[in-house]
């Protein structure tokens, strides 16, 4: 644009001076950005190490594991920001009567991105359906089933004394926190699972992930046709 303005202007073509091609050259090698093909975690072994020890039995593990677990498949079953699984609420959470789904709210004050600047307006509630209805009594894949985690996560949180005089659906493992927890703690929990699970996964965990992304990354790619 500039050397057509100086050309116009001139009568001077400044895009035919090698220094000043050589130049936009430079530019252009050090802007270049490389496709990051391989992702930074792999959800697959995540999900793996969540289906077992020590994230199973879930009646059973203890608080911190449950708490990374159910906020995790919960962020990952509703695609939710932080924000809108930090404002979720205890007294909001209903079920079916055969537990099949559950019903997710969020606090009426809560105003969400996407919000901001239209009014506040009523956010609508989350429904969830248990994996039951897709996996059957398949063993083991309840394991990762959002609704089982969630409804466990909640009647533990009770009997434990965790949720006394607490909002928020999503509460602190620690006992005698009495605050409520802040948005930034559910970003933490859910990185910390993710670490987590890395830490704890063998060779065997490992290279069953790489198996699969090098099988992903030898498949044929769709060709692109050209029509004329």
């Amino acid at each position: 644009m500039i050397a057509g303005t100086i050309r116009q202007v001139t009568g001077i073509d400044i895009s035919l001076d090698p220094a000043i091609s050589l130049l936009l050259r430079s530019y252009r090698i050090e802007s270049a950005r490389t496709r990051n093909e391989i992702p930074a975690w792999d959800l697959s072994l995540v999900l793996s190490m969540l289906s077992k020890a020590p994230f199973e039995p879930i009646k059973s593990i203890n608080m911190k594991e449950l708490t990374f677990k159910t906020v995790f498949l919960t962020a990952l079953a509703t695609g939710k920001r932080r924000s809108e699984l930090h404002a979720l609420i205890r007294q909001g959470l209903s079920w079916s009567e055969d537990k099949s789904s559950i019903t997710l709210r969020v606090s009426p004050e809560f105003v969400s991105k996407t919000q901001l600047g239209f009014g506040s307006g009523v956010i609508q509630p989350i429904c969830l359906t248990s994996l039951g209805d897709f996996v059957g009594n398949l063993p083991g894949e309840m394991n990762l089933c959002p609704v089982r985690a969630i409804l466990t996560y909640f009647r533990r949180v009770k009997s434990e004394g965790l949720s006394r005089d607490k909002v928020k659906l999503f509460v602190s493992y620690k006992q005698g926190f009495h605050r409520e927890i802040s948005l930034p703690t559910i970003s933490s929990w859910i990185k910390k699972t993710i670490v987590l699970c890395y830490e704890l996964a063998n060779s065997e965990d490992l290279n069953l992930v790489k198996a699969i992304l090098l099988e992903l990354w030898l498949l044929p790619r769709p060709s692109i046709i050209i029509r004329h």
